[in-house]
């Protein structure tokens, strides 16, 4: 239910009276390479992947190709670790470790975050090509760690499949406010390239026991699939409008 309520939210409201488009982004991102290998080693690059639903709306100045521009998304990430890499929390600190437990054979480990993000751009729209770049802030509203992994027992034949959640902030220590630069290039407004790259820090620094983490950011890849929308026409600007106000006043 909360899905159809997004959807409505982001896609049917905003399609009346606007200029711009609405979008859904797929991608995937990377560690910023001042990050040095090691932590690097700890995320996977396959499987990590950023689902973005954005509206936009655009104001051209005057009768040029270029124009202004403001909107809002929600951002779906999915940050995956390698198998044995784990967090937990304890007091006030979380804790990343490798967990080497000999009888746990991990499926996946993940940190998931959703992001409301306000983006303010400018761009250049002409012909069938339109080319955009501005900055973007968000807030946290949901963070999560999941895992799952295979449990032996040397008493038992069968193994266990263990499934492990930890939701909020406090358990995973995501920083509350995102921020960073973004540009998109597209066709049609129908389909476009973009990229993403994440000036603020992933984690609140105070909140994590070791500072091996502290400083990592990302920068993002993907492809938008667009649907373009044309400010509607007011009253005056009506079809036949004098033939209607004619027929009303007999």
């Amino acid at each position: 239910m909360h899905r159809l309520k997004i959807l409505i939210l982001f896609f049917i409201i905003p399609a009346v009276y606007s200029q711009g488009f609405s979008s859904i982004d797929i991608g995937g991102f990377y560690l910023n390479n001042t990050v040095d290998d090691t932590i690097k080693s700890d995320f996977k690059n396959l499987g990590s992947i950023k689902f973005t639903i954005a509206n936009e709306f655009h104001k051209f100045l005057g009768q040029s190709n270029f124009f202004v521009g403001a909107g809002y998304n929600v951002q779906f990430g999915q940050f995956r670790f390698t198998d044995n890499t784990t967090f937990y929390r304890r007091s006030d600190s979380v804790f990343f470790t490798i967990d080497n437990t000999p009888s746990r054979d991990y499926v996946y480990s993940k940190l998931k975050t959703v992001f409301l993000q306000i983006p303010l751009l400018v761009g250049f729209s002409k012909g069938k090509f339109l080319i955009e770049a501005g900055g973007f802030g968000g807030i946290l509203i949901g963070s999560k760690k999941d895992e799952k992994y295979i449990q032996s027992y040397n008493n038992i034949d069968s193994d266990y499949i263990v499934k492990s959640t930890l939701e909020g902030k406090k358990e995973t220590a995501v920083n509350l406010l995102q921020y960073g630069v973004f540009a998109r290039i597209a066709y049609k407004k129908v389909i476009g390239l973009y990229t993403r790259y994440s000036l603020s820090p992933l984690f609140d620094k105070s909140r994590l026991a070791s500072q091996k983490y502290k400083d990592i950011n990302f920068i993002e890849f993907g492809i938008s699939f667009m649907i373009p929308r044309k400010k509607k026409s007011s009253w005056k600007n009506f079809p036949n409008n004098e033939k209607h106000e004619k027929t009303s006043n007999t």
